[in-house]
């Protein structure tokens, strides 16, 4: 009895390790990447709230607007999550689907959630004259390290896509293209954001020297 356990386990374990070793090493890459850097993104948004909460400084739509854009970028990390894992563990057969699913997902996540929540990391850095926490400039690098990558995976999806003539994969290069556009725009408003967050740590290097 124990010994048909023990080899459905050991059989279980070989067909698996397999199945991953079997799989291309970049869409497992890109998985890993993928869920690392959504996780970041959820813990460094709530942690930005619970910074604010604490402050007087921060007025109070500022401290309601984090938290109504947190909530969503939880509800889009749940979506994100979930069609990551679908598409890593399961063969769809409608992979042209799939990939549009993707691809409007990728996109209303950076409009609905990036940009007002970069949007409110800029008001409360221009609130508050010093840096509340280290979690600021924690967002602000993130904000502009995750729209670089986002640009390098677009751009070779635009450059597989480009003998493509059918509708949806020209529908799917415009999303990207737009989402490129608006990635740019966000590293340019992150790096102003850095900028005044990095400002106020100079000044007290000064005084202090």
């Amino acid at each position: 009895k124990y010994f048909k356990i023990e080899t459905f386990d050991i059989h279980y374990l070989y067909f698996s390790c397999i199945f991953i070793l079997d799989m291309d090493r970049c869409k497992i890459i890109l998985f890993l990447y993928t869920i690392v850097a959504e996780v970041a993104d959820l813990v460094l948004d709530w942690d930005f709230f619970v910074e604010i909460e604490k402050t007087d400084a921060v007025q109070d739509w500022i401290k309601v607007g984090v938290f109504i854009f947190a909530i969503i970028g939880s509800i889009f990390f749940i979506m994100v999550f979930l069609e990551k894992i679908c598409s890593f563990c399961c063969e769809d057969d409608d992979e042209e689907e799939d990939d549009t699913f993707a691809v409007g997902l990728s996109l209303s996540s950076t409009i609905i959630e990036d940009l007002p929540q970069l949007f409110f990391a800029i008001a409360v850095a221009l609130t508050v004259e010093e840096l509340l926490s280290p979690v600021q400039i924690g967002k602000a690098v993130y904000a502009i390290v995750e729209p670089c990558v986002k640009i390098v995976l677009n751009g070779f999806e635009i450059h597989k896509m480009k003998n493509d003539k059918r509708k949806r994969k020209i529908r799917h290069r415009r999303c990207k293209i737009v989402e490129i556009v608006i990635c740019c725009f966000t590293i340019i408003c992150s790096s102003f954001l850095l900028i005044n967050l990095i400002i106020p740590i100079e000044d007290k290097i000064h005084d202090f020297m």
